[in-house]
């Protein structure tokens, strides 16, 4: 589980009874914007957001840099992730 925070993005992982929870802090680069929405699939390593109004970020939870930011001109639709389809 992923969720967005101020500082990064928190992810959680369940191991059996074992819990951890441990945070992927942006790169100094981004701006003041915070990732909000963030959506993945079962079986995708990676996840998609929203990071402020007009950009995306593609966050490897496993790579760092942890956050890829896609910048457009313009607001973004919402995009949903899931395994490719024949």
């Amino acid at each position: 589980m992923l969720a967005g925070c101020d500082e990064g993005s928190a992810i959680m992982h369940q191991d059996g009874d074992a819990l951890s929870l441990r945070l992927l802090p942006c790169p100094d680069d981004f701006t003041e914007n915070k990732t909000g929405t963030i959506r993945g699939g079962s079986a995708m390593r990676i996840f998609g957001g929203d990071y402020g109004d007009n950009d995306l970020v593609v966050i490897d939870p496993e790579t760092g840099p942890y956050f890829d930011r896609v910048e457009f001109p313009s607001r973004h639709v919402d995009v949903v992730l899931g395994p490719a389809r024949p």
